[in-house]
């Protein structure tokens, strides 16, 4: 199966009762369709977006929001309100183009960029990247344009 990522837009009740009890993880992420689904796309995601800049690679992985589930089995990030706004400003505004004409499959490869799939040419971006970044986006828009803040959870 390999490490996949999902998320889940979470109302401020959601959010209090996760954080009072964060073994509730799995429940929160699986327990319904999740809002998100980057299956295994995320860390190439977010090794474009840091190649970027501009914050848009907060949307995946930060340094701050993880939750310890107990298990090990996912890692589990809470991205507030605020946060989730900013983030989705910062994802509105990458330009695509700019990404594709700077996608160079050896510098994932270099870095060990999961899922070990790139070859050469633009067809990963444009066929595997390109569809997440969309997805991301929108997530992340209904997240801040409804209040909600983000669970997003990586399943090792």
């Amino acid at each position: 199966m390999g490490m996949t990522m999902t998320g889940r837009r979470l109302a401020a009740g959601e959010v209090d009762a996760l954080l009072a009890d964060p073994g509730q993880v799995e429940s929160f992420l699986f327990e319904a369709e999740p809002d998100l689904d980057l299956d295994k796309a995320w860390d190439g995601l977010h090794f474009v977006l840091a190649q970027a800049g501009g914050g848009a690679e907060r949307a995946l992985l930060g340094s701050d929001g993880w939750i310890s589930a107990g298990g090990g089995a996912i890692q589990a990030r809470l991205v507030p309100v605020e946060e989730a706004r900013v983030v989705a400003d910062a994802l509105d505004a990458v330009d695509v183009s700019r990404l594709r004409a700077e996608f160079d499959p050896a510098d994932l490869v270099e870095a060990g960029t999961y899922p070990h799939v790139w070859g050469e040419g633009t067809e990963e971006f444009d066929g595997y990247l390109l569809p997440a970044l969309r997805e991301l986006r929108v997530f992340y828009r209904k997240a801040a344009d409804s209040g909600r803040a983000v669970l997003l959870g990586i399943s090792i």
